[in-house]
């Protein structure tokens, strides 16, 4: 028998992203499932028909947690097709980017309205059947930013850090009653960047200087700067790095593949999370003559498993060519659209070796 057979699971935002990943992973474990979501009905079905195909229940449910009266008209159709929510996820989420003094007070109370006031109604409206049955529980899916905040994100970081206090708070209320309330606080949020970066030659192209400006969503201005270079005697590559985003300097060795491909770098930071130093691994891999792809791994603390941190592709634009939107000028190197977790450092070190103008081995540079 598995674990959550005869049980009711009830996750919001389960169309897509990590709610939809929550719902199938409690189908797998026996649950049946109630699928809240807010917009998108063809993703909705989807994640309905695979759990179907599971062999248990599911049913779909189109609300906006944050509307007061819809979550209740919700609470009485679930009603009607399960005897009771055993398992409530509070998972959906939003996001109003945007630095304090330029958020208006809709965006403000938008992400609150989604990200704090509809898990707490949610909650509300499903905890006594659970209290009443000696079972119950309940998921909020909140974030490190709730507890580390984030550029352009107080109210994100407001409702998530709210979302923290209320599970503390009410899972003191109800733990001698059966049900346990927790939450969880991914360090995953994805974000789409775009960096440029201009690079300098030094001492016949044994040295690069590089200096990189982008915008991170959420984060704001990215800048930085480093020296990167081959060193004799150990026969590795050496990188400094020090950029805007809170890792202080760091400090790594590259070694170069044979064929000349591929640039492994060993980093070593200061986490802005943990306030410990940690090692960040990164792989650089020339695609072609003007392209390259960056790969940045970092190591999760309670495992000891490595994971991908990050991934940008890098285009090098044609010489004498005129700059690409945003590229830097003179045509040295533009970013592609990078995926970056919060919490993260951000993109930093350029290739070592790199003469100004040209595609090194092991890549361009940042």
């Amino acid at each position: 028998m598995l674990p959550l057979e005869g049980r009711v699971a009830l996750v919001t935002g389960a169309g897509r992203g990590i709610g939809r990943a929550i719902a199938l992973a409690l189908a797998q474990q026996g649950a049946d499932l109630a699928i809240n979501y807010a917009h998108n009905d063809k993703a909705a079905e989807e994640v309905r028909d695979e759990i179907r195909r599971m062999g248990r229940r599911a049913e779909l449910f189109k609300c906006n947690i944050a509307d007061d009266n819809a979550v209740h008209a919700m609470g009485e159709a679930i009603r009607k097709v399960f005897p009771r929510v055993d398992v409530l996820v509070n998972n959906a989420g939003i996001t109003r980017d945007k630095s304090f003094m330029k958020m208006t007070h809709v965006e403000w109370d938008e992400v609150l309205n989604v990200n704090l006031k509809g898990p707490v109604q949610m909650t509300h409206l499903f905890l006594p059947q659970m209290v009443e049955n000696a079972w119950g529980r309940v998921i909020n899916i909140t974030s490190v930013i709730g507890q580390m905040g984030n550029f352009g994100q107080a109210n994100y970081a407001a409702a998530k850090g709210g979302l923290d206090a209320f599970t503390k708070s009410v899972a003191r209320e109800v733990a001698r009653k059966g049900v346990t309330v927790n939450c969880v606080a991914p360090g995953t949020d994805p974000m789409m960047s775009e960096c440029v970066t201009t690079i300098t030659g030094m001492m016949d192209g044994r040295f690069v200087a590089c200096s990189t400006t982008g915008e991170m969503p959420g984060m704001g201005t990215f800048t930085g700067m480093g020296l990167n270079g081959f060193d004799n005697v150990s026969q590795k590559f050496q990188g400094t790095w020090c950029d805007n985003m809170g890792t202080g300097m760091m400090f790594g060795t590259g070694e170069l593949s044979k064929d000349g491909k591929v640039l492994t770098w060993t980093f070593t930071y200061n986490d802005p999370m943990t306030k410990k130093q940690a090692i960040m691994r990164e792989v650089d891999t020339r695609s072609g003559p003007n392209a390259m792809k960056l790969e940045m791994f970092g190591t999760d603390p309670a495992s000891g498993k490595e994971f991908k941190m990050m991934e940008i592709a890098y285009t090098r634009a044609a010489k004498g060519a005129a700059p690409a939107a945003g590229a830097a000028t003179g045509g040295r190197t533009l970013a592609a659209p990078a995926t970056k977790p919060a919490g993260a450092p951000a993109g930093r070190s350029a290739p070592a070796g790199a003469p100004a103008n040209t595609a090194p081995a092991g890549g361009t540079g940042r």
